[in-house]
């Protein structure tokens, strides 16, 4: 299983949990032998993390313009976190066990049985459009169907 960093929280957490997942990715990161000159310096992203909870709590009160800077900040903190997250794909190497010691929330690889359930998926809905195009051939052959329609349903050449 080759282990790599996601970065869906990013859009999906509200803004606690962004600042929660955060600290714990600097609190994961801080001292980690696994990652001797991250990219950005963590300096960077806690100082990022600062700005926008400083911002956070400011927008609490309402105002389009705080909440505005508040949104700029996350966006800033997203940049920061993407460009770890390219970071930790290359000092990881696939190795689960030292991207799960950087905090950093990682892609859970599917089963190999969700795996197969998909293809089954795909090959059913194929089959499904091959009988649809049988039916639209055969009603066309037998003029219960116009040939300009059956051809719009993929049928007929």
């Amino acid at each position: 299983m080759i282990a790599k960093p996601s970065v869906s929280f990013l859009k999906t957490s509200s803004d606690p949990k962004l600042v929660t997942t955060t600290g714990g990715i600097l609190k994961g990161m801080t001292n980690n032998p696994s990652f001797l000159t991250p990219s950005p310096p963590l300096v960077v992203l806690q100082s990022g993390l600062d700005d926008f909870s400083t911002a956070l709590a400011r927008a609490a009160d309402g105002g389009k313009t705080l909440t505005a800077r508040k949104n700029d900040k996350r966006a800033a903190l997203a940049l920061l976190l993407r460009e770890l997250a390219a970071y930790l794909v290359v000092a990881c190497k696939g190795d689960l066990a030292v991207l799960q010691s950087s905090g950093f929330p990682y892609k859970k690889n599917p089963s190999p049985a969700r795996r197969e359930s998909s293809r089954a998926k795909k090959c059913h809905h194929q089959h499904r459009q091959t009988q649809w195009r049988n039916k639209c051939n055969n009603a066309a052959r037998s003029r219960r169907l116009p040939l300009w329609l059956a051809r719009e349903c993929g049928g007929v050449a």
